[in-house]
C-alpha cells in the first residue's frame, strides 16, 4: 500500500467538507489511481447535506487534476453508514 503525503493532505481537507455525516478515507495511490473510502452518513433532517458518491468523486477528480495531477482517476469504496432499517 502506498502512501502519497499530498492526496492524504487534499483527502484531509475534505473531510472537513462531508463531516460530521460522513467520512473520507485514503486507502491507496498506485498507478495514478487514488483508492478513497467513503462512509456515506444519513442526515434524516437535511438528506441532500450528504454527498452522493458521484458528486464526491468528480470533486476529488477536479482537486486531484489541480493539486496533485499524477493523480488520474480516483476509485472510491462506499460504505453506506447510519440509515434506517427499512
Amino acid at each position: 500500500m502506498a502512501k502519497d503525503a499530498l492526496a492524504e493532505f487534499i483527502v484531509r481537507q475534505l473531510r472537513t467538507i462531508v463531516q460530521p455525516e460522513s467520512d473520507v478515507e485514503l486507502l491507496d495511490v498506485e498507478g495514478g489511481v487514488a483508492r478513497i473510502l467513503y462512509r456515506r452518513g444519513y442526515n434524516p433532517e437535511c438528506p441532500e447535506c450528504v454527498m452522493s458518491a458521484d458528486d464526491l468523486r468528480a470533486y476529488l477528480l477536479e482537486l486531484f487534476a489541480e493539486k496533485a495531477p499524477h493523480i488520474r482517476d480516483v476509485q472510491l469504496d462506499v460504505v453506506e453508514q447510519g440509515q434506517p432499517a427499512s
